[in-house]
């Protein structure tokens, strides 16, 4: 499997790697969909505990969850302590630097208010 400059696993690899050991069709689908070149961050946006997210960790150099339940943020902190939890809403993100590579939700739409 090849590797990206930064060493990690490239997008290709990571994708081929998934489909052989079919971790999970959301997952597939994100690798089909991301650039090198997005893979600083991931933000995801009512992520909750941080199911997804925590998959995600070995593609992405920084892996954000944002969600309003703060039970949810402390349950996924608990399980996830590579992954970054934050609390607040899509209304105003607080990602200080505001540099993210990619950003996803799922299952989350019904909760945004507009």
């Amino acid at each position: 499997m090849s590797s990206s400059p930064s060493g990690r696993l490239s997008i290709r690899a990571l994708a081929e790697r998934d489909r052989e050991e079919s971790n999970g069709e959301l997952r597939t689908i994100l690798l089909d969909h991301i650039s090198e070149g997005s893979r600083d961050a991931l933000l995801d946006v009512g992520g909750g505990t941080g199911q997804l997210t925590g998959t995600l960790s070995d593609i992405f150099g920084r892996v954000l969850v944002l969600d309003l339940d703060p039970g949810k943020l402390a349950y996924g902190r608990g399980l996830r302590p590579g992954v970054s939890f934050v609390r607040g809403g899509t209304q105003a993100i607080p990602v200080a630097d505001g540099r993210i590579g990619t950003l996803v939700s799922v299952a989350a739409f019904h909760h945004f208010p507009d």
